[in-house]
Formats: C-alpha cells, sequence, structure tokens
C-alpha cells in the first residue's frame, strides 16, 4: 500500500511555491524594498516591519532585492524551506541562535563551527546508541536534539520517525500505541515547520496514522469514523498542498478510507466520484513518469471505487449528464465517465451509447473501442463488438493499461461465450484473469464456461463430468480473491458437485480421488479427481 480536484489548467500553479521572509538593513527591518524573483511575475514591497510575501516559480534560481542605491541577488537553487530572511550587504540575515526555552535554530554546519559542545556531545551519544539500534538509550539525547537543535538536521525527524515506530510494534496496549502515534505525528508537524514541504510531510502523517491505527476488521463503525475522519482530513490537506506532486500511497489511502466513510454513512456518493476525480486527474497528469507502479495503483482505485458499492448506473448518469451536456468535447470528462460506465457495466444506458461514440470520434483508444464495442454487444452486433474488442487490446499493446486488458478480455469472453464458442470464451476468461487476478467475475466467467460447456468435451457422461471438478476449482478461486462474489461462487460450488461423478463409477474408470487429470482439448488444463 506504501507502495487530487485538480484540472489540467493549474498544473503551473502547482509548480509555484510561496515564500516569506523579512528584509534588513544595518540590522533593522527595512521598509519599501522592492522584492522580486527570477521566472517570477509576482514582486512585493516589504511592509514596515521588513516583511515581504511572494510567489515564485519552482524553477527560480535567486530572489531580487532592490535598495534604493543598490540592487541584491541572494542565490536559493537548491535551498528547502521556504523562509529567506535577508540582510543588505549580500548575506543572508541570521537570526539569533536562541530563543525563548533555550531553542537553538542553529543548522548542524553552524553548530559545528560554532563548537556547541552541548550539540556535539549529544548528538555523538544520539549516534552511538542509534548504530546499535540501542533505541530506550537513544531517547533521551534525541529528545535533547529534537527540542534543543530543532533545526540542526532533518536526521532528528527521519531517525526519531524510526525509533517510535519500533516503539510503536513492541506495545501491548491500544492506549499506549494511540500515545506513541500522537508523538510521530508531533514529530511530523515539527519536521514541516522547520523543512517545509507541508503537503508531503502531511502525507507521510496521514500514511503513518492509518498505518498504525486503522485495522477494519477488528473495529467497530464507531472506531472507523473517528480514525477514518482523522486521516481523511490529514489526506485531503496534503493532497491540496501536493497537487500533482501527490505521493501515490496517498491517493491510494484516499480512495480506501474515502469509501470506508462512505459504508458508514460519512460521506456520500458524489463526493466519492470527485475524490475519485481527483485521483484520477493526478494520476493522467503523471502518466508520463517512467513509474511501474503507476498502473497497479490506478487499478486498484479504480477496484476500491466500484467496491465501494457508491456508484450505480443511475448516479452515474445524474452526476456526469449535465457536465456532459455543458462540455461535450471536453475528452478528459469523457474518459473519466466512460471509465465509470464500463466497470460497472452500465451499458444499456443512453448516455453510455452517445459517450461511446463521441469518445472514439475525438481520440481513438483502447478505452474508446471498448466502449463502442461493448455498445455493438448491446445491439446484438456480435461482430462488431468482437472487432472492437480485439481493436481495444491491439491499441493497448502500447497504452499498457491493466483495466483495458481485463475489460477487453472479458468481454470478449462473455461474447464468445453467448456464441457458445467455449474454446474462445475460455481463453479470453484466462486473458483477463491474467489482467487482474484479483477481480473474482473473471473466475466466474470461466467457470461458467467450464460448466455450460462441458456437454461439448469428450464423447461420455464420465468425460463431462471430469469439466465440472475444473469449474468448481475456478468457482472456489473466485472466493478466495474476491469477497463481492464470494457467495454467489459457494452457490456455484455447491451445485456443481452434484454432477461429480460416483465413487464407484471413478474406481471403474481407473482414476483415485485426489489425482491430477489433464483435460485436454479446448480446455487444456489439469484439475484433481473428486467424488459428490
Amino acid at each position: 500500500m506504501l507502495m487530487i480536484a485538480f484540472s489540467l489548467s493549474s498544473v503551473a500553479a502547482l509548480a509555484q511555491k510561496k515564500i516569506t521572509g523579512v528584509v534588513y538593513k544595518e540590522g533593522k527591518p527595512a521598509a519599501g524594498v522592492e522584492v522580486s524573483a527570477h521566472k517570477s511575475k509576482d514582486s512585493y514591497f516589504t511592509s514596515f516591519d521588513g516583511k515581504y510575501e511572494l510567489t515564485i516559480s519552482s524553477k527560480s534560481k535567486y530572489i531580487r532585492f532592490a535598495f534604493p542605491d543598490k540592487e541584491e541577488k541572494f542565490d536559493i537553487e537548491g535551498k528547502e524551506g521556504d523562509v529567506f530572511n535577508y540582510s543588505y550587504g549580500g548575506k543572508p540575515f541570521k537570526a539569533p541562535k536562541a530563543t525563548a526555552g533555550g531553542v537553538n535554530l542553529s543548522s548542524h554546519s553552524e553548530l559545528i563551527k560554532e563548537k556547541n559542545s552541548k550539540y556535539i556531545r549529544t548528538s555523538s551519544l544520539f549516534t552511538d546508541f542509534y548504530k546499535q539500534k540501542d533505541y530506550k538509550s537513544a531517547l533521551k539525547p534525541w529528545e535533547v536534539l529534537y527540542t534543543k537543535f530543532p533545526k540542526s538536521s532533518l536526521n532528528i525527524y527521519i531517525k526519531g520517525i524510526k525509533m517510535y515506530d519500533a516503539f510503536i510494534n513492541l506495545s501491548t496496549t491500544k492506549s499506549e500505541i494511540e500515545k506513541l502515534v500522537n508523538k510521530e505525528l508531533e514529530i511530523y508537524d515539527q519536521r514541516a515547520k522547520y523543512f517545509g514541504k507541508k503537503g508531503y510531510i502531511e502525507g507521510r502523517k496521514a500514511i503513518a496514522y492509518l498505518q498504525h491505527m486503522y485495522d477494519r476488521g477488528n473495529m467497530t463503525d464507531e472506531q472507523v469514523k473517528v480514525v477514518c475522519k482523522k486521516g481523511y482530513t490529514m489526506l485531503d490537506k496534503a493532497i491540496k498542498e501536493e497537487g500533482n506532486n501527490t505521493q501515490l500511497a496517498v491517493l491510494l489511502l484516499y480512495m480506501q478510507v474515502s469509501g470506508d466513510l462512505y459504508r458508514i454513512g460519512e460521506l456520500n456518493k458524489e463526493q466519492i466520484i470527485k475524490n475519485y476525480d481527483v485521483t484520477t486527474a493526478v494520476m493522467e497528469a503523471n502518466d508520463d513518469k517512467d513509474d511501474d507502479s503507476l498502473n497497479t495503483i490506478k487499478a486498484a482505485i479504480d477496484k476500491m471505487v466500484v467496491k465501494s458499492g457508491a456508484l450505480d448506473c443511475e448516479s452515474i448518469v445524474a452526476i456526469y449528464e449535465p457536465k456532459l451536456k455543458a462540455n461535450p468535447d471536453d475528452i478528459v470528462l469523457l474518459k473519466k465517465m466512460m471509465a465509470l460506465f464500463r466497470r460497472q457495466d452500465c451499458t444499456d444506458s443512453d448516455l453510455f451509447s452517445e459517450g461511446a461514440e463521441r469518445l472514439y470520434a475525438i481520440e481513438p483508444s483502447a478505452g474508446a473501442a471498448i466502449s463502442l464495442a461493448q455498445r455493438y454487444a448491446k445491439n446484438q452486433d456480435t461482430e462488431k463488438a468482437i472487432e472492437y474488442f480485439n481493436k481495444a487490446l491491439e491499441m493497448n499493446k502500447t497504452e499498457q493499461d491493466i483495466a483495458n486488458d481485463f475489460l477487453a478480455n472479458y468481454f470478449l469472453g462473455i461474447v464468445y461465450f453467448q456464441k457458445a464458442s467455449y474454446g474462445k470464451a475460455f481463453k479470453h476468461a484466462k486473458m483477463a484473469i491474467s489482467a487482474d487476478p484479483e477481480d473474482g467475475k473473471a473466475y466466474m466467467l470461466a467457470g461458467n464456461i467450464l460448466a455450460v460447456g462441458s456437454k461439448t468435451y469428450g464423447a461420455t457422461t464420465f468425460d463431462h463430468s471430469m469439466v465440472f471438478w475444473l469449474a468448481s476449482d475456478y468457482f472456489a478461486k473466485a472466493k478466495r480473491v474476491d469477497p463481492s462474489v464470494a457467495a454467489e461462487a459457494q452457490k456455484k460450488v455447491s451445485t456443481y458437485k452434484k454432477y461429480f461423478p460416483e465413487k464407484s463409477e471413478l474406481f471403474f474408470q481407473g482414476y483415485k480421488v485426489g489425482q491430477t487429470i489433464q483435460l485436454g482439448g479446448w480446455i487444456n488444463e489439469s484439475t484433481k479427481a473428486r467424488t459428490k
């Protein structure tokens, strides 16, 4: 798992950040100094207390300070944080080393240069214990670094989280775990305060919190509500801060928590779809990145939104019909709508037919071809349906979308099944399973093809009965991998067990219970011999 609403027009804005600071001259705050930055159109005149606030590009290399008598530049390329104080004369203003409570805000290199004995001694002691993984002994010197030298090094926070993770894993009571998790959240907040990257850190906070506090199978709905709402708030904040730079794990958790909140009545259907739009927009903006996990996360999020139960054909139509009417050629909108229609098998909708034609006309793709094929299948134009499903598979060799591979093969399996072409149907059902081994519908399809097609295998009743063994294997697999089809799968197992041969008949045919049997012909798979 450790493997959101932003439009494409906002991408440029997401590459910006806001910086603040104070400008000094001769040791005093300087008012009226014009502040601007490289590759930024924004500018600001410092207030009476020397403060400024500026929006800059992520590509900005320096800040420009225009004093009455000269202009100075301060290089910020590669520097972390979002606070840049500056002193007239070409050097950044150094804030006082200590504040109330004896907190020293110097960096590691500054503290070493100053020969700060307390810091050097404490840092060395912490490092020695940490290297030995003696976290209990390391905790006291770490606390000194964390409270007295909070800006000395990022490692204070990285290693602190690692230690507290270890403490949490050793804890046995809920109250103790909750106390330690709250400390972790505090550590993340302080890291963001002194080292910036607030959106990224908010995402890490959410991941840590849910990882330690969320155990859906052992929680009441009220406990789920409390934990998920807190985690959801952090995830939502992280996504709004990070935009298209949001971590994939955050997107995945966002949809998982959204689904759970919907199931207990804390989110409505429209919000689920809005959240789904947000996550898919971020992933679409990152399609050009070389990230093998992106397609896996896409498929997982698609599955989550379907399994949440928030989507049905009526709600998709109600939400997307007015949007499509207002923006009929919005390609992003069309893709999202058609993906939801396909996942929910809403091919009877007039809006589906309209969207399928429009999408394929504007931008032919594997997804658009699947939508058109489903429309042809609905109208019982089998040959056209097969043609466009195969086009989708061909296009998807380039697009490499797991969901498209699954859908095209799954629906081809259904079309060939309806044509009683059991060999081709079984082949595509198995290809759908390969594309997504955790979707039970494909296993159910394979089992049904085998059960109905059993009469075409072999020449005797015993030959036919052997196929029910393999059909039952597929129903059992469907039950194991996908809870949404478990009940139906169990009924199928019970039904087709009645068609297994009697023990005496198995013996007469020369087989033993548990013996591996190879089924040839259009099936070409092995199974194990069983009796009623």
